[in-house]
C-alpha cells in the first residue's frame, strides 16, 4: 500500500508539525511529560477545560488519546512493513480548541521511518523489537507519571487503550481496501498482543482481553463493542456513563438505548 502519513492525523490525531495557526491551550515536549513536575499543570489545565473536578479523568483522557502512537506504529508495520520513528525527543503534545472542544493533539517533528525485513522469521523478531521500543521508551514512562500525577492505577490506564486498539483492527481486517494487509496486520496485532508483562511494567499484558459487545441501541445495528474500562467520562460535569461502558448495568444500558432511539427519531424529524 502507498505510503500515507496523512491517516495517522485523520483517525489517530498524530500529526507532523505544520507550522499553522491553531488555539493551543497547552503543549509540552513527550520527554517533559513523562515527569510527574512537568504533566501535574498539563493534567490540571486539561481536567479544568473539561470541566473535570480532579486529574484522573484528564489522566483517563490522556491515555486514550495516546493510544494514536501505537496504532499509527501498528499500521505503519503491518501496511507499509516501516518503523515510525516516535522516540519522546521529536514528540509534542498539545491541548487544544476546537470548536467547543479541548482536545489532545500528538505531534511529531517529522515522520520518519525504516524499512523492515522481508524473511518472515527476522520480520518477527523485529516486529517485536519495534513495538517493544515504542511501548518500553515513549508510552510507558508517560502512562506511570499519569498514574503517579492522577492516583490511577497504571493497569487502568493502559486499559483505556485496549478496546480502541482492538476496534481499529477488527475495522481494517473487515475492509476490504486492505485486504492486501490482512494477513500481516494478523500477525503484528497478535505479536502485539504477545509482548511480554514486563514490558508495561504490568504482572500481565494489559492490551490482552476478550472482547465483549452490546446491543445497538438503534434495533437494526450490529453489536457494538464494550470498553474495557470506564473512561470516567460521567465525571465531568453534564457528563454520564458511556452506553458502552463496562460499569453500566444491563437495565440501565437499555433505558440509554430508549433514550438514544428517541433522541435520533427527534433529530431525524426536525
Amino acid at each position: 500500500m502507498d505510503v500515507q502519513y496523512a491517516l495517522f492525523g485523520q483517525y489517530f490525531r498524530l500529526f507532523e508539525v505544520d507550522g499553522a495557526e491553531r488555539e493551543v491551550l497547552c503543549a509540552a515536549p513527550m520527554r517533559d511529560l513523562q515527569q510527574v513536575e512537568s504533566l501535574r499543570p498539563f493534567l490540571t489545565e486539561y481536567a479544568r477545560r473539561i470541566k473535570a473536578p480532579e486529574t484522573d479523568v484528564a489522566a483517563a483522557y490522556l491515555s486514550s488519546y495516546s493510544t494514536g502512537l501505537l496504532l499509527s506504529s501498528l499500521y505503519a508495520l503491518s501496511a507499509w512493513n516501516r518503523s515510525l520513528d516516535l522516540d519522546p525527543e521529536r514528540l509534542a503534545v498539545q491541548l487544544v480548541q476546537e470548536a467547543d472542544y479541548a482536545l489532545i493533539r500528538l505531534e511529531v517533528d517529522e515522520f520518519a521511518a525504516v524499512d523492515g525485513p522481508v524473511d518472515v522469521e527476522e520480520r518477527k523478531r523485529w516486529v517485536e523489537s519495534q513495538l517493544t521500543e515504542l511501548i518500553s521508551v515513549t508510552l510507558r514512562p508517560y502512562i506511570e507519571a499519569a498514574a503517579a500525577v492522577s492516583g490511577l492505577n497504571a493497569r487502568f490506564l493502559w486499559g483505556q487503550m485496549t478496546a480502541r486498539i482492538g476496534y481499529y483492527v477488527e475495522y481494517l481486517l473487515a475492509d476490504a481496501d486492505h485486504a492486501s494487509i490482512r494477513s500481516r496486520l494478523s500477525e503484528d496485532y497478535e505479536a502485539l498482543l504477545e509482548l511480554a508483562p514486563a514490558v508495561f511494567g504490568q504482572a500481565r499484558n494489559p492490551l490482552v482481553a476478550k472482547a465483549r459487545f452490546v446491543d445497538h441501541w438503534q434495533e437494526n445495528g450490529s453489536p457494538l463493542r464494550m470498553k474495557h474500562v470506564c473512561c470516567l467520562y460521567h465525571k465531568t460535569e453534564d457528563g454520564e456513563y458511556c452506553y458502552t461502558c463496562p460499569k453500566m448495568k444491563e437495565s440501565e444500558r437499555a433505558e440509554r438505548a430508549s433514550e438514544l432511539r428517541a433522541r435520533y427519531a427527534e433529530t431525524a424529524t426536525s
